[in-house]
Order: structure tokens, then sequence, then C-alpha cells
């Protein structure tokens, strides 16, 4: 891609039609499964103390998993939402994503999935296709330590 507008219109084109479909078949498989979550826009891909990685246009993946109880955790400063986020990285023209599989609990003060948050994959945007989408949450979902296991079928 030469253009930096035909970047971005391929960019929204990828996150409207691809990413946030298959964003959506796997919330109404998690919500089949107990656990809540929410599709939200957003200009930065981490921003919970973390770390930081500006894109433009994300949209982010929380999963709520059902044995935290989220009420209690509402006014901290920062709750530890586990997410997987994708997001247009203007200078290397990529969709970049980034998952952070921390997560509080109401048992202890802190339960982590893997130590591992921060980018995880580039992509050019003709490479994101859903089965991608769904592989990416999957992996994302394995690094959170649900009490029920979730698994996520892969649509043909």
């Amino acid at each position: 891609m030469n253009d930096q507008n035909e970047f971005v219109q391929k960019y929204l084109e990828v996150r409207d039609s691809i990413i946030r479909t298959a964003l959506t078949e796997i919330k109404s498989l998690l919500a089949d499964e107990g656990h809540e979550s929410t599709i939200n826009d957003a200009s930065s891909l981490i921003s919970q103390g973390v770390g930081f990685y500006s894109t433009y246009a994300g949209i982010r993946f929380d999963v709520f998993p059902s044995d935290v109880d989220w009420e209690s955790k509402k006014n901290l400063p920062l709750p530890r939402i586990p997410f997987i986020a994708f997001g247009a990285n203007l200078s290397d023209r990529k969709i970049e994503v980034v998952v952070v599989p921390i997560c509080e609990d109401g048992r202890s003060l802190l339960r982590v999935g893997q130590k591992s948050f921060g980018p995880v994959g580039s992509y050019n945007p003709d490479e994101v296709t859903k089965e991608l989408v769904y592989r990416l949450v999957d992996d994302f979902l394995k690094k959170i330590p649900f009490e029920s296991v979730v698994k996520l079928r892969v649509v043909d």
C-alpha cells in the first residue's frame, strides 16, 4: 500500500467487516458459557498502567470471566480487565494486535494468566481474516485463568 489514506480506508474496512464481525460472534459464544464481554472502539490499545501503544481507530475486546466479582472492582483506579485489541499502526501500515490477559478476582488480590502482555503480531490488512481473529482470540483466552474452560470454534 503506497498511500496512507489507502491504508486507513482498508484498515477501517477490515476492522468493521471482519474484526468486529468475528468479535461479535465470539462475544455470543462467551455469553453461552456465562462470561460477559464488551467490544469498544479505542484510540490506544493499552492504557491501563501496563504500557502504552498508540494506534489509530483501534477496536478492543474486553472479557469479564464469570468467576470474578466485577462489581467490587468497578471503583478501583486500574481494574485489571483482560483484553485483546486490534489497531492501525500508521507508521508501519500494519494492523497491530495487543493482548493483556491480567485479571483480578475476588479470592485473591491479583490473579494473573501468563505474565505476557503487549504486541502479539502485526498483519497486513489483506492477511486479516475471520479465522485469524478467531485464532488470536482463542490464543488470548487460553492465557486467562478461567474457572470454566472456554473453547472457541474456528469458522471454516
